[in-house]
């Protein structure tokens, strides 16, 4: 079975609006949750927040995405945001770290891993077993409902998972590949949506004029905070806030490593320029490198949302911005495109148009290396913080770097 085919309906447009009211819950709610607890507490540690609380948004983000994928493709969040539970968070990092060093010894760690890396191995099994025990629950209750209407049973992507059938072969997934792919979920769509909310909300620091235009659009257009900001209605109304989305994955994009193919085994390939390419070798896309071209970008190395935002005053087009959105490599293109972008967009959307009219947020007094007026010598623009490219581009050193100041927003509008 394809695995392709099988992702396919769980991540189409109108299965995410099914979806929508869990992911609000699981996601931008509950990491709201988290923000007023710590206001309530007043977490700071006189780290420059002048008394208001200080949080850590980039955890924050990353255990929020994996409550998401929880809720959605495990039938439970994980309760990292509001519980602490991080096991599978740990059973993922033990996932990464085991595939790195099999690649480096492959010999010793395929004969003796369980000796060898013990604790990894035990972290990985509790994530193995826990996603098992989610499979047989789910599918009894889909049993149990089966006489029964279907509102009896979520129809999130684990009911999806479980309901889909190969249209060639007429089979369903077996048990061991059922929950390889569910733990694939965990690996797709985590990083990559924690990463680009992370790096949006610091370049909204660092660009304040760009914060106070996005958060005027927000509140002005969506001011009662009674009701939450849903993608459905959100989407057409806040054009700027998918300009600032659009071009934070243009500037800073989280899948800026090589997306690698290999040449046919059986032929070569010739490339437009004339060069050849034998069998078997391994072509990679730099997305970081074309989203900084700049013959594709002006001024390529300045966060600019509005190169995103069709209107006669930024000079833009409609044309033109569909044609700087097929150049965004972000998720990818073609027929490799990420299954999971609906998903991701309707996630991170909801998220910062929730939390930016909700809340205030500035750096720490105490964060002193990096600020709207603390300029890059090479680019001339604000400095970023350190990244770390692995599976995505990450902030480096979120115990340090990860820290922003936040209140509640007292004002209607701004």
């Amino acid at each position: 079975m394809s695995r392709r085919r099988l992702m396919k309906p769980a991540f189409t447009t109108t299965h995410i609006a099914v979806m929508e009211q869990s992911i609000l819950e699981a996601g931008p709610l509950s990491v709201m949750k988290k923000f007023d607890e710590a206001i309530r507490q007043k977490e700071s540690d006189d780290g420059g927040c002048g008394g208001a609380a200080k949080v850590n948004y980039v955890d924050s983000f990353h255990y929020m995405t994996f409550d998401v994928i929880g809720e959605l493709a495990f039938g439970q969040s994980f309760g990292m945001l509001q519980k602490g539970d991080l096991f599978a968070l740990d059973g993922i990092k033990a996932l990464n770290t085991l595939e790195y060093f099999k690649e480096v010894y492959v010999p010793l760690l395929s004969k003796y891993k369980e000796l060898l890396v013990p604790s990894m191995i035990k972290k990985i099994n509790r994530l193995k077993d826990f996603t098992k025990d989610v499979v047989a629950k789910r599918k009894k209750q889909t049993a149990s409902n089966s006489n029964k209407s279907p509102s009896g049973v979520p129809q999130d992507i684990l009911q999806v998972f479980i309901n889909n059938t190969d249209q060639e072969t007429k089979a369903k997934l077996k048990e061991k590949d059922l929950i390889s792919e569910l733990i694939v979920q965990l690996f797709g769509g985590t990083d990559t949506s924690s990463n680009t909310l992370s790096w949006t909300l610091f370049l909204l620091m660092v660009y304040p004029e760009t914060y106070k235009k996005v958060c005027r659009e927000i509140r002005s257009t969506f001011p009662d905070r009674s009701k939450p900001i849903t993608y459905t209605e959100g989407l057409s109304k806040l054009p700027y806030l998918e300009a600032v989305i659009y071009e934070s994955m243009r500037f800073l994009p989280t899948t800026s490593g090589r997306v690698g193919r290999k040449v046919p085994e059986q032929q070569g390939f010739e490339l437009s320029t004339g060069q050849y390419l034998p069998p078997g070798t391994e072509v990679s896309v730099p997305i970081y490198s074309i989203h900084h071209d700049g013959a594709l970008w002006k001024d390529h190395h300045v966060f600019i949302p509005e190169r995103f935002l069709a209107s006669e005053k930024e000079g833009n087009s409609v044309e033109d911005v569909v044609a700087r959105k097929k150049n965004l490599m972000t998720f990818s293109t073609g027929v490799r495109v990420c299954p999971g972008r609906n998903l991701a967009m309707c996630e991170i959307f909801m998220t910062l148009a929730n939390i930016l009219r909700d809340y205030d947020f500035w750096l720490p007094e105490d964060m002193v290396e990096f600020g709207p007026d603390v300029i890059d010598d090479e680019t001339g623009e604000p400095r970023i913080i350190p990244g770390f490219l692995g599976i995505t581009y990450t902030p480096r050193y979120s115990e340090r770097d990860g820290w922003i100041c936040v209140k509640h927003n007292v004002a209607s509008s701004q």
